[in-house]
């Protein structure tokens, strides 16, 4: 998984921090989905939760997604796997509290597969959901 920036991980503005991750194959035979129609199905399951729903809006905004633009979002893609990540403070990430004086704009890739300590179950993203955004 690339993370764009120091900041893209950091708890500054939150304190919980769930991250969704699907590991995607691109699909020369149409099978399989375009970006626009997700994007449609993550809003609908933010339906009812105001917060939720802003959050969203904003890191889309922030990634480059704009819904203007989805008709050249012609990839179909399938998904090989998905799961949901808890970033909490022993998560593997660099924050901008972590970098010496005169770095920044770093990027970085993280291995998905050493993340198990952080999966959570689909009841256990319900939970936080339900506490966090109730």
């Amino acid at each position: 998984m690339t993370i764009a920036n120091e900041r893209q991980l950091d708890l500054v503005q939150t304190e919980t921090f769930l991250l969704a991750t699907y590991s995607l194959d691109i699909r020369g035979d149409g099978i399989g989905f375009k970006l626009p129609s997700l994007v449609a199905d993550v809003r609908a399951a933010m339906s009812g939760h105001e917060q939720a729903s802003l959050t969203l809006e904003a890191r889309l905004i922030r990634s480059g997604y704009i819904d203007e633009h989805s008709d050249q979002y012609t990839n179909t893609f399938e998904v090989r796997k998905k799961q949901w990540l808890e970033v909490r403070d022993d998560f593997p990430r660099i924050t901008e509290a972590d970098l010496p004086k005169g770095v920044n704009q770093v990027s970085y890739k993280i291995d998905l597969e050493s993340c198990g300590p952080w999966v959570l179950s689909a009841d256990d993203v319900l939970e936080v959901f339900g506490r966090t955004y109730a």
